[in-house]
């Protein structure tokens, strides 16, 4: 079995910060997809293109890091991973930016 632990789940509707965009232009893809196809992807299209890489589960990363790369918080990661048949979520703590961490993990 094959488990992809590192599958960051970013939308179109998420903030990412500009670099982060600008790195994932600059990076050549063999699999035919863009940045913004990538983005656009849903949770079954995601299940699809995981699929088509060999992964049979994947976890998907919440970004809770808006000074570094994004914001993607854990209720969305949640929402997503609910509506995907391959994704497990994972969750992130980030005390700079949520006021009561502890409440976070329940």
């Amino acid at each position: 079995m094959v488990i992809d632990f590192h599958v960051h789940l970013l939308s179109q509707n998420s903030y990412v910060n500009p670099w982060v965009v600008e790195f994932f232009h600059r990076i050549p893809r063999k699999d035919g997809h863009t940045y913004e196809s990538l983005m656009a992807m849903g949770p079954s299209e995601l299940d699809d293109f995981l699929a088509s890489q060999g992964v049979e589960r994947g976890v998907g990363l919440a970004e809770v890091c808006p000074v570094t790369t994004g914001m993607f918080e854990n209720e969305r990661v949640i929402q997503f991973c609910r509506e995907s048949k391959r994704l497990i979520p994972f969750c992130s703590v980030n005390p700079n930016v949520v006021a009561r961490p502890a409440h976070e993990l329940r």
